[in-house]
């Protein structure tokens, strides 16, 4: 089953609704988006999922994942390989648009350390809009669906995210996931097709 994920910044972390399952902050920034041990305090029992803009990482110990964000005024697509390296003891994955996707992937694909999680942000995901294309050794683990005034919700589709991945011989769940999520939008044939051809090996 999929989950709700809730990412605010630091001044909107109030606003986050109380249903969510995990919960996204971000590390780095100014005192208005940095979130403290205090907001983090706030989502207990629930994993973080701690994301770096690029102002450096001050990553909180208890961190589950590091999330790269990859847009205007934070880290550009062609650091993702530097970026990977540098945290080869994480599962790091790479929060980006439509529009950063196709040369974001490729500096990743350099490492040898990405496990190949993306996490499309938004405006990447709209109903009866197919997912973009991606290479087989990628994932797509969330899809940010919901842009509030102060706040974003995103749809996790691997439920082994952000936790280590599935051993080889395992079925991959964020597939199955992704099915059963293309199937309550319109548009559903383009979508699975645009899913499967992407990630079959």
């Amino acid at each position: 089953m999929t989950r709700i994920m809730g990412t605010a910044t630091r001044s909107n972390v109030g606003a986050l609704p109380k249903n969510i399952q995990l919960a996204s902050g971000y590390d780095t920034g100014t005192p208005d988006i940095q979130w403290t041990p205090l907001e983090w305090a706030k989502f207990p029992g629930m994993p973080h999922i701690h994301i770096d803009q690029g102002f450096g990482d001050t990553r909180a110990i208890e961190a589950h994942v590091t999330v790269f964000d990859v847009e205007l005024q934070a880290f550009q697509p062609d650091q993702a390989e530097a970026l990977i390296d540098a945290n080869a003891s994480v599962r790091p994955t790479i929060y980006v648009n439509r529009g950063n996707l196709i040369a974001t992937i490729a500096s990743a694909l350099r490492s040898s350390h990405w496990k190949g999680d993306i996490w499309l942000a938004y405006p990447g995901w709209k109903i009866g809009v197919p997912l973009p294309p991606i290479p087989a050794t990628c994932r797509y683990v969330a899809i940010q669906d919901t842009f509030a005034a102060t706040y974003q919700l995103s749809t996790v589709l691997d439920n082994s995210w952000p936790g280590p991945l599935p051993a080889p011989d395992e079925p991959p769940d964020w597939r199955d996931k992704a099915l059963v999520y293309a199937n309550t939008i319109a548009n559903q044939a383009t979508v699975l097709h645009s899913l499967i051809a992407a990630n079959t090996p």
